[in-house]
C-alpha cells in the first residue's frame, strides 16, 4: 500500500512564470518563492514529514519532454493510508501555499487536488 505523489506544471518549464525584476534584492526574493522542482520536492519531503505519515521516495525523471516540471513520489506504507493521514499532509501542503481545488474518486483510489502557480498536485491513497 502507498500514498502517491504526483506534481507537474502546465508551462511545460520548471519554474515559476514570474519574471525577475530589475534589481538584485527583487531577483532574489523571486528565486526563493519560485516553484521548481527542487521546490516541490522539497516542500513534498516537509509536508510528509511533518505530518508524520512517513518519507515520500521519489521515483526517476521520465525521458519525455517534460520531465523537468514533474515530481512522482510514493509513501511507501504496510496499510492503506487513512483520510486523517492524508488530511494531514494537505494541511502542511496548505501552510506552504498549496491549495486545495478538490477531491475525486477514480478507479476506486481517493484524489486530492492542490495547486501552486502553474504547479498542479494529486495526493492518491490505495494500492
Amino acid at each position: 500500500m502507498a500514498a502517491v505523489l504526483l506534481t507537474g506544471c502546465g508551462g511545460g518549464r520548471g519554474d515559476s512564470k514570474a519574471e525577475p525584476k530589475a534589481n538584485a534584492r527583487s531577483a532574489e526574493a523571486v528565486a526563493k518563492t519560485a516553484v521548481t522542482v527542487e521546490a516541490v520536492r522539497d516542500g513534498l519531503v516537509a509536508a510528509v514529514k511533518a505530518a508524520g505519515v512517513g518519507q515520500p521516495e521519489f521515483l526517476a525523471h521520465s525521458t519525455d519532454r517534460d520531465s523537468t516540471c514533474v515530481v512522482k513520489a510514493t509513501v511507501p506504507t504496510s496499510t492503506t493510508p487513512d483520510t486523517k493521514a492524508v488530511k494531514r499532509v494537505i494541511a502542511k501542503l496548505k501552510m506552504r501555499g498549496w491549495p486545495e481545488e478538490g477531491r475525486a474518486v477514480q478507479s476506486g483510489r481517493d484524489i486530492w487536488l492542490l495547486s501552486k502557480e502553474s504547479w498542479t498536485a494529486s495526493l492518491a491513497i490505495g494500492a
